[in-house]
């Protein structure tokens, strides 16, 4: 199964994301996409199932989807997806990358665990947000 990261970011923040994958030594090839981009990590392999759909559990790629702001005023969570399926097994070094995300990821606050006990942000996050996560 491959791995998710969702992540609350203003609209000023919301590249650092990709900023984060561009400053890679090996950085993919990104294809910008309405809500975000596709990653193609081609040093790691290529893209299974062309031409047609891409194969996203055999191919080398990651999804980006940015926060976005819907009616005016409330902002979306943003999502990282590590798509290859099983993710360790199949691309070990996307593996690895994934883990570096999650540990640059974890440099910021966290203002949602369903573990916590913490509720400090609860006022801030609409429901389907929170009761999603």
């Amino acid at each position: 199964m491959g791995v998710t990261f969702r992540y609350l970011a203003t609209e000023s923040e919301s590249d650092a994301v990709l900023s984060w994958f561009r400053r890679l030594s090996d950085a993919p090839l990104m294809i910008e996409t309405p809500r975000g981009a596709l990653l193609h990590f081609a040093n790691l392999g290529p893209l299974v199932g062309l031409p047609g759909p891409i194969d996203s559990a055999k191919s080398p790629v990651v999804t980006v989807f940015l926060p976005r702001r819907r009616r005016g005023v409330l902002l979306t969570a943003g999502e990282v997806d590590f798509l290859p399926s099983p993710l360790r097994k199949r691309f070990p070094a996307l593996h690895k990358i994934s883990q570096d995300f999650r540990r640059w990821l974890r440099e910021f606050d966290c203002v949602f665990s369903p573990s916590s006990t913490s509720r400090d942000w609860d006022y801030y996050l609409e429901g389907r947000l929170k009761n999603f996560d």
